[in-house]
């Protein structure tokens, strides 16, 4: 087989889906897993495929009722109990989700819970809002873990919510939002000193940006470095998402992209060459991934990324499509719950779309040589892959979304890099930071122009029914995905060409 990704990758997606709706005997799980393995060994040819196919099915299935076993048996009733006043609960400092006068929100993933019967280990994704925090200083830091003796649960996600940040936040995974203060969270420590660096460097920019940018742009500069929609008031928030650009302020493979293609650039320019250049791009990306808490959609970008430029060094093939899907399956054999996510869902629905759809199209399109035309089908193929997956999360499609992306986009690529070079440039040249600091204003006060131009439209956007059922999205894909198959396929699409 060509590309056996094509069929194991959806196979092991299908597993994790059907264990999540229903739970299986892990011991039937065992034996038919061992079962099909003795099975494939023996079988020839064609057989060895649908061997590998049910295999990864099971393994699917096996790895998300291992991960989510615990919800399943519903052994996690003290925890959404409310509130806990002799419940230990342990976690893992994600990232700083927003900061303001009362309280700071973090991104925790929860590990461990302890209460006066028994320990159980955990793994629930929580937006937890900590109180009187003054005085506090910067000590807990994304990459720090830390151990609350008290709690309380003022939102669960597991069900729907009317308010649309809480549904915000429960599309992106996360189960629950806890509040507690200051005073009752212990031990914090990082993880990692490449992860507290990142975070003091984090921390250092964002106070270059603010001295040096006005409201609200130095805060649309803080999103789009870090990829926290936190940093924007609810209403500029609303503004992004309402017109189909909130991929811009939330860290995704268009960020990682600008940031090699710069690095990339100024390192050939400064003498060190490919093989150096891209070594050192690789560095680079990896930290940049730190800053921004290490999301999905920045570990698939720098991911891919590492992998072509190994692939580099080994003068092999580099299959960007074969990368994908395997890359996908790493994710999920780690953590099987992102699938159900709206940053891993865009993440990957989007690269696939620019791998699949947009070779095609360009194919059949004439004057597909021409910058604009290409920049043009690059966004029309992103939007036809992901805007399932933004109605389903969001509720809403904007009708704006295409020319809204074709006069920003472009922008970002020139903003992202003079913000860099502004940022390092004040440490020894606060004068010249000074100067690009005023065209990096311009771009922002522009894309805030042309954002609020297009949402004051009188339609640009359409609210759809959160009640719509999930076989109408299937039957979308199914019908792209034929359509794509019917279209004559272009020459082997490579990552220079994309």
């Amino acid at each position: 087989m060509k590309r056996p990704a094509s069929v194991i990758a959806p196979a092991f997606v299908a597993g994790i889906c059907v264990a999540n709706f229903i739970a299986i005997n892990p011991v039937l799980i065992m034996v038919g897993l061992i079962i099909t393995c003795i099975v494939t060994f023996l079988c020839e040819n064609k057989w060895v495929v649908m061997g590998f196919i049910i295999l990864a099915l099971l393994l699917g299935i096996f790895r998300m009722q291992q991960q989510t076993g615990f919800d399943h048996r519903g052994e996690l009733q003290d925890f959404y109990g409310g509130h806990s006043t002799d419940m230990l609960i342990e976690g893992l400092v994600l990232d700083i989700r927003s900061v303001n006068a009362n309280n700071t929100r973090y991104e925790v993933l929860l590990s461990n819970m302890t209460d006066s019967r028994k320990q159980m280990a955990i793994r629930i994704p929580v937006i937890l809002s900590v109180r009187d925090y003054e005085g506090m200083g910067n000590v807990i830091e994304p990459g720090g873990r830390i151990v609350m003796n008290n709690h309380q649960l003022t939102h669960d996600l597991r069900y729907q919510q009317q308010e649309p940040y809480l549904q915000h936040w429960r599309s992106q995974g996360f189960k629950a939002v806890l509040e507690t203060k200051a005073t009752h969270i212990h031990s914090p420590a990082v993880d990692g000193v490449i992860r507290h660096a990142a975070y003091q460097f984090r921390k250092h920019s964002e106070r270059i940006i603010d001295g040096l940018l006005p409201e609200p742009e130095n805060s649309v500069l803080k999103s789009l470095f870090f990829g926290s929609q936190g940093y924007l008031p609810p209403s500029l928030r609303d503004l992004f998402t309402q017109t189909g650009t909130a991929h811009l302020i939330a860290v995704s493979g268009l960020h990682v992209g600008i940031l090699t293609l710069s690095a990339q650039f100024v390192l050939e320019k400064l003498g060190s060459g490919k093989f150096l250049s891209r070594g050192l791009t690789i560095l680079m990306v990896w930290f940049y991934a730190a800053m921004a808490g290490y999301p999905v959609s920045i570990i698939r970008a720098a991911t891919m990324y590492t992998l072509f430029v190994m692939a580099f060094y080994g003068r092999r093939h580099y299959d960007a499509k074969s990368v994908l899907l395997w890359s996908g399956m790493g994710f999920l054999w780690f953590n099987p719950l992102s699938l159900f996510t709206v940053s891993f869902q865009l993440s990957f629905a989007a690269v696939a779309s620019l791998l699949w759809l947009y070779p095609r199209i360009l194919h059949k399109v004439k004057g597909g040589n021409n910058p604009i035309v290409k920049l043009l089908l690059v966004t029309f193929s992103v939007q036809l892959g992901t805007w399932p997956v933004i109605v389903w999360h969001f509720g809403t499609f904007s009708v704006v979304s295409l020319p809204a992306n074709l006069l920003v986009v472009p922008l970002i690529a020139l903003i992202m890099p003079m913000a860099l070079i502004m940022v390092m440039a004040s440490v020894l040249f606060n004068h010249l930071a000074k100067m690009i600091a005023l065209f990096v204003l311009g771009g922002l006060r522009y894309m805030l122009l042309v954002i609020t131009w297009f949402h004051q439209w009188p339609i640009s956007e359409i609210q759809i029914n959160y009640s719509t059922h999930v076989i109408w999205y299937l039957l979308y894909y199914m019908a792209l995905f034929l359509a794509a198959i019917k279209c004559k396929k272009n020459p082997v699409y490579t990552m220079k060409q994309a």
